[in-house]
């Protein structure tokens, strides 16, 4: 979404973007390594050198996740260079950094606080999104939805055919971990095999531990699905888009604790598919429940189930989501109205 943001045209308004490389694989995220110290003294000094010789006003910044090493970064980075600048922008692409910084002692809470305290705006990707503004005493809040380019037209200009089947096709993608509600959709899967249904789930994705890469295939193992999960690993381009277009329904029963507004949902809607997900953070924002898709409680491989074979069993309600959730994305999500949303925003800010 970043990429995105710096891709487009501003009346006015020059972005000067300074790279945050700490991890190269997707393990790595939220956890301790020592060349992380050495990128983050790194990063702050590009990011004063950047400042010094384009005179820039405005810090506009992503706040960590709710973990404990990015935001032990981002307190250390704030605390250097917010007093640089006349106005910060927070960007809450993740959520629940309130949350998580309630639970430490006062005298770390004021820490963090005075690194994140009182940015001139804070802009949501939902308006279910966690109120972490709030916390941090911000001056103003805006929400700015996440939104795409039409992946359609890309995957138009690729020489290749839809796979057809008999075999009903789920798809998840994303990060795999336990609070994606990954193995809610294993068993989910089983339960559906066991009633005679002929369904394959494809995750794509990488896995976030190697711990839960064993714990998922030894269940696998256990309940003879090795045929049945498709496990891709991470796909882009032509591939990922192919995985989309092949699918008959995606699903994305998440409630992972930093999630906000999930991008592939938007990715799913532009394909046309109907989705089945978790009335979780920003969700409801995107699926509406028995227009676009339908909302199932979290940790419910049963009620997942459930779902899923009724949209099996009903075309008509599929094509229905299905043509209901492009059209969805065509009104609120194209990056025509996000510019706009972004361009209204920073002159704005910058008068």
């Amino acid at each position: 979404m970043i990429q995105r943001m710096l891709d487009g045209t501003y009346n006015g308004v020059q972005l000067r973007h300074v790279p945050m490389t700490f991890s190269t694989r997707i393990e790595e995220v939220g956890r301790f390594r020592f060349k992380k110290i050495t990128n983050l003294f790194r990063l702050i000094k590009h990011v004063l050198e950047a400042q010094k010789a384009t005179g820039a006003e405005v810090l506009y910044y992503p706040p960590a996740s709710p973990h404990l090493v990015p935001v032990l970064r981002d307190i250390v980075f704030l605390l250097a260079v917010r007093r640089r600048f006349k106005k910060t922008i927070f960007h809450f692409h993740a959520g629940g950094l309130a949350e998580f910084i309630r639970r430490f002692p006062f005298p770390f809470q004021s820490l963090i606080r005075k690194a994140y305290l009182h940015p001139d705006i804070v802009i949501y990707v939902s308006s279910l999104s966690p109120k972490d503004g709030h916390f941090f005493e911000a001056k103003e809040e805006r929400i700015i939805p996440n939104a795409i380019p039409d992946l359609t037209l890309d995957l138009s200009l690729i020489q290749s055919e839809k796979i057809s089947s008999r075999t009903f096709r789920l798809l998840y993608v994303g990060a795999l971990r336990k609070s994606k509600g990954v193995l809610d959709l294993i068993h989910a899967t089983k339960i559906l095999r066991n009633q005679g249904k002929e369904v394959r789930l494809t995750l794509v994705g990488g896995f976030t531990s190697e711990s839960f890469k064993a714990e998922v295939s030894s269940l696998l193992f256990a309940e003879q699905l090795e045929s049945e999960v498709i496990l891709t690993g991470v796909l882009t381009g032509t591939k990922k888009l192919e995985a989309f277009r092949d699918s008959d329904l995606f699903c994305f029963p998440s409630y992972y604790e930093s999630e906000a507004f999930p991008v592939v949902i938007l990715e799913a809607m532009c394909f046309g598919l109907p989705v089945v997900a978790t009335p979780w953070r920003g969700i409801p924002t995107q699926v509406q429940e028995g227009e676009t898709g339908f909302l199932v409680a979290p940790n419910n491989p049963e009620a997942l189930a459930q779902t899923v074979s009724r949209l099996l069993q009903d075309r008509v309600l599929r094509d229905r989501l299905g043509k209901n959730g492009r059209k969805t994305f065509e009104e609120n999500f194209s990056l025509t109205l996000h510019y706009q949303r972004l361009n209204d925003l920073f002159t704005y800010v910058t008068q």
